[in-house]
């Protein structure tokens, strides 16, 4: 069995960032809305196809001011790939219909800068376990620094 790549694949990782307000004043709706606009077996599909490899979105707790706001977190290996996908007429029609304004950024990571990630790591694991909630607090079991790709006007989210 073959298995087609996305164009432009390579074992780099972009970071997509997307915050906004969202057209809806709950998080149920917005979930609702994310998941009709974003979360159809055939966009997310299509997405994959072009390089997609997922994304966690967060939301605004509370009733308070801000509570209106999204952040979506996404991994790509292709960046010709999220320009194709995040140029199509529908998914930009689905980000009209989820959002009243959002900024979306790419990013690339930094060479000459190190990086770690800790969560897999043994010694991390057994410090967590005994400190967890301190742990938790200051919340750094990861590292990774990123670099603001320009834009080239097939990659544009705003």
């Amino acid at each position: 069995m073959s298995v087609a790549h996305p164009a432009g694949a390579t074992a780099t990782t972009y970071l997509l960032t997307l915050r906004g307000k969202v057209s809806t004043p709950t998080v149920a709706g917005a979930r609702e809305l994310h998941n009709k606009t974003a979360g159809s077996a055939g966009g997310i599909a299509a997405a994959r196809a072009l390089g997609d490899l997922g994304h966690n979105v967060s939301t605004s707790a509370g009733g308070g001011a801000g509570s209106d706001q999204v952040l979506i977190i996404g991994c790509w290996n292709s960046r010709s790939g999220f320009g194709q996908f995040f140029a199509d007429p529908q998914v930009q029609a689905g980000a009209e219909l989820l959002f009243t304004e959002r900024e979306g950024t790419l990013w690339a990571p930094t060479s000459g800068f190190g990086g770690f990630h800790l969560a897999a790591a043994a010694a991390f694991r057994a410090y967590a376990a005994a400190t967890i909630n301190t742990a938790r607090k200051y919340g750094q079991i990861a590292h990774a620094t990123w670099s603001r790709l320009p834009k080239t006007g097939r990659d544009d989210l705003a």
